[in-house]
């Protein structure tokens, strides 16, 4: 029936989005691909990489159940299970082997908290980020409130006017472990993921490309746009 149909499209694009999302983090925070022949540069444990050691193979999972239910079809669904025999088995023992030599502790610790096929409910984050929001300005400091008490994980909220470089014009956002910052939507989205899984659903895919960009074009005309905020002098913020 169309109304089923139409349903299981929009289920399997949200099943889609993780793997999406998981690609875009290894090429923005990781500088690499999924493919060997292109690896990362630095380990990738933001994003969904928080929450999932395979993000994508979890997506690529779903999406084969999803369709072989949605058509009837008991060989998509089976592909399904081929690729998680094949991701606990070769996949696996092969990736663990090489990331480790790569990245070391790092690696360790990261899967020593982060499960390949179960998700965390809570991010794990390393290191600590943090939220620069515009004192004085009462949306932004509605919306810095209403993150703090989210509760987030390793993400400290400080007013823009306290950032150590330079003047801001949006929400702006330090992962702290040297990755460039964000701004705007995207630094909203990153926040979110700090907080827990489902926020962290939403905030992946608004920062998708395109729907990013588009999302912040609302925002700006919905009176969100960019404000300079000038940095406190150096002696104003040691008293």
């Amino acid at each position: 029936p169309t109304v089923v149909t139409l349903i299981g499209v929009q289920v399997l694009f949200l099943f889609a989005v993780i793997g999406l999302s998981a690609v875009q983090e290894l090429a923005v925070r990781g500088r690499g691909t999924p493919l060997p022949q292109d690896p990362t540069l630095r380990l990738v444990y933001s994003g969904p990489y928080a929450y999932l050691a395979n993000p994508m193979q979890v997506s690529m999972v779903l999406l084969l159940f999803g369709l072989g239910v949605l058509m009837g079809s008991m060989p998509l669904a089976g592909a399904g299970l081929m690729v998680i025999v094949f991701s606990a088995g070769l996949a696996e023992w092969h990736e663990g082997l090489v990331l480790e030599e790569r990245f070391g502790a790092l690696y360790v610790a990261w899967r020593q908290q982060v499960r390949p096929w179960l998700p965390r409910w809570r991010p794990w984050a390393p290191f600590q980020a943090t939220l620069y929001y515009a004192e004085g300005c009462t949306p932004c400091e509605g919306l810095a409130r209403w993150v703090r008490n989210q509760r987030p994980v390793g993400l400290q909220l400080v007013p823009a006017q306290d950032h150590p470089e330079r003047d801001l014009l949006r929400l702006t956002y330090d992962p702290g472990d040297g990755s460039p910052e964000e701004d705007g939507v995207l630094a909203l989205a990153r926040a979110m993921e700090r907080i827990h899984l489902g926020y962290a659903a939403l905030g992946w895919l608004m920062r998708l490309p395109g729907l990013s960009g588009f999302i912040q074009v609302v925002v700006d005309v919905c009176g969100g746009g960019p404000m300079r905020v000038s940095r406190r002098s150096t002696a104003t913020i040691k008293d």
